[in-house]
């Protein structure tokens, strides 16, 4: 998120898709469907779990961006430990008073290492789950420079719901000292289709802080795949809305 929040195959918009699917397949930064922070739990040693999502809309005064497709990979590296590599690509469609760059572009692009620190609730065992997640902000299409994270996150879960609280300090890809601040709640994960939502509030030093709210669903597909869709709204200079679907699938282990 740090650094900005924000396929005509040309050469670049070829490019464009190229670079995200190198990116997300070379084995973003801490996504779990659909919401912008995650939870304390990882995935299962060698099992590998993609979260797509193959097409959002984000709305604003100015302008239509259609952002096709947004990628997590999580790869369980070890016990407690997983990789996460992610991105999305998307473009400007429509504006007032200028002309966009209508060109797609691979942006948030991020790895990440997540670990367990306390086995807990979200694990099947008593108290609150905690977990770590240092992560590399990589440089995408008018987000020069690196930046770099640190989230803490604790998670509480039972038979009515389940919440996850995120505290994420860094620097942002404009080497600026940033932080986010996030709680998802979610409803009994014993319902077919359980409703979830999220506050976030994020700061950039030099910035206006930026609020957001996101609503929606989780619903289960299978044994090993679930769907999921949300609406989510932003308000910063102007206020931007965001309509978001998708599923995560797991495999191996």
């Amino acid at each position: 998120m740090f650094g900005g929040r924000r396929p005509r195959l040309s050469t670049s918009g070829a490019g464009a898709v190229a670079a995200l699917a190198v990116v997300s397949l070379a084995s973003t930064a801490r996504a779990y469907r659909p919401f912008d922070q995650t939870d304390a739990d990882v995935v299962e040693q060698h099992e590998v779990e993609l979260e797509i999502g193959p097409v959002a809309l984000q709305r604003s005064q100015d302008e239509l961006v259609v952002v096709a497709p947004s990628l997590v990979v999580n790869y369980g590296l070890a016990a407690g430990v997983e990789l996460v590599l992610e991105g999305k690509n998307e473009r400007a469609f429509a504006s007032t008073g200028s002309t966009p760059d209508r060109r797609w572009k691979p942006r948030d692009l991020a790895i990440s290492i997540k670990a367990v620190v306390r086995r807990g609730s979200l694990q099947g065992e008593g108290g609150p789950s905690i977990a770590l997640e240092p992560s590399v902000l990589l440089p995408g299409r008018d987000q020069g420079g690196v930046g770099g994270q640190v989230g803490l996150i604790v998670s509480v879960a039972g038979d009515t719901g389940a919440l996850h609280f995120n505290v994420v300090p860094g620097v942002s890809r404009t080497h600026a000292a940033a932080a986010a601040l996030a709680v998802i709640a979610e409803g009994p994960r014993a319902w077919r289709v359980r409703p979830v939502a999220e506050a976030e509030y994020y700061e950039e030093r030099g910035l206006t802080g930026v609020p957001s709210a996101l609503g929606g669903f989780i619903g289960r597909g299978g044994e090993s795949w679930t769907f999921d869709a949300a609406v989510r709204l932003e308000r910063a200079d102007q206020t931007i809305v965001e309509a978001r679907a998708g599923l995560t699938w797991a495999f191996g282990s």
